[in-house]
């Protein structure tokens, strides 16, 4: 197997510039169109060969070889045959060929909602991961954000737009951007999530979206804390072990608001040195049939084992919890490390 021009003579090349199919049943057949082909020939017990175009709405995409062994003839029905088989392979071979261009639009647009840069922090790290579904043209709304608030202050949001699609994509920049932009104005914490919720209840889509929302003053580690149905964070301590932070929790966002009388309740924590805060979407965690609590849990086993080093611990808790190929759902995770 090589490489080679559409234009080197080469049985299938022939086959796919002209869109006809070539049947040989003999080698000095073959020989007298491929002579270049001698010593390959040579040594192979092959005594009839087929090569097949394989054409997808009169456009040819690509080509296959059969080689027989004791074959001498090819009749009517053989050819009809094959160049019915050719023509199913070839729009099969069309249909993943769309199905991963779309996937590539789709990646593309994701990427493109999501925040370009982090800031740079005084006195901690930050580190995102992102895992995109496996499954079809899938299209998740997870975000993540982070936005310096004052100095040695950071808002540090992870959430969730409901559905699969390029609307929950859209959506989930557009409420992305609208709540940077209400933790940049100064706003409380509790305040971003009801205004954010207002913002996406104002929409013409009908979504809703579950979000964690933090405020970090790292030079105290003061941290206000703030969950619209979403799934609870995890803080590392210095010395390895793991807790996990269960907070009150609000309706998620774009519901209307009479629905949650009790608003978003900030609870306050205070992140020492040396802690991370793991904040994370449902795909990390949750597996079909599978009981929530149990993913919960091995989330907190992965994350506690992992590297000191924040980029080499999102690598780790992205790949360890992410290798399962039946992947459905995109996975996010922000780390927040105080120095």
């Amino acid at each position: 197997m090589r490489r080679a021009r559409l234009t080197d003579p080469w049985p299938l090349n022939d086959v796919v510039r002209s869109g006809e199919p070539a049947f040989y049943t003999s080698q000095a057949a073959f020989l007298r169109q491929y002579p270049d082909l001698a010593e390959l020939v040579a040594a192979s017990t092959a005594t009839a060969a087929a090569f097949l175009p394989l054409v997808a709405q009169g456009r040819p995409i690509g080509a296959m070889a059969l080689i027989y062994a004791g074959r001498r003839t090819f009749s009517t029905e053989d050819r009809t045959l094959l160049t019915a088989l050719t023509s199913a392979i070839a729009q099969s071979l069309q249909r993943a060929i769309m199905v991963d261009q779309s996937r590539e639009i789709a990646a593309g647009l994701q990427s493109a909602m999501l925040p370009r840069r982090l800031p740079v922090l005084r006195g901690g790290s930050l580190a995102v991961r992102y895992r995109t579904a496996r499954v079809g043209t899938w299209i998740g709304g997870d975000w993540y954000d982070a936005v310096a608030l004052a100095e040695d202050a950071v808002g540090v949001a992870i959430g969730d737009v409901q559905g699969h699609d390029t609307e929950a994509a859209a959506i989930m920049g557009q409420l992305r951007i609208a709540m940077t932009a209400y933790a940049a104005e100064g706003h409380s914490a509790a305040s971003v999530l009801a205004r954010a919720s207002a913002f996406l209840a104002d929409l013409p889509a009908d979504r809703f979206a579950t979000c964690l929302y933090a405020q970090v003053a790292l030079a105290t580690g003061e941290t206000w804390l703030v969950n619209a149905g979403h799934l609870p964070p995890l803080v590392r301590r210095a010395d390895g072990t793991v807790l996990r932070l269960d907070l009150p929790t609000g309706l998620p966002l774009g519901l209307p608001a009479d629905w949650g009388a009790g608003g978003y309740p900030a609870s306050v924590f205070r992140l020492d040195h040396g802690d991370s805060l793991l904040l994370y979407t449902d795909g990390l965690v949750e597996r079909p049939g599978e009981d929530l609590e149990r993913g919960l849990a091995r989330l907190a086993e992965v994350f506690a084992a992992g590297p000191a080093q924040l980029p080499a611990l999102a690598d780790h808790v992205r790949d360890t919890l992410g290798e399962r190929l039946e992947a459905e759902d995109d996975a996010a995770l922000l780390l927040l490390h105080r120095d």
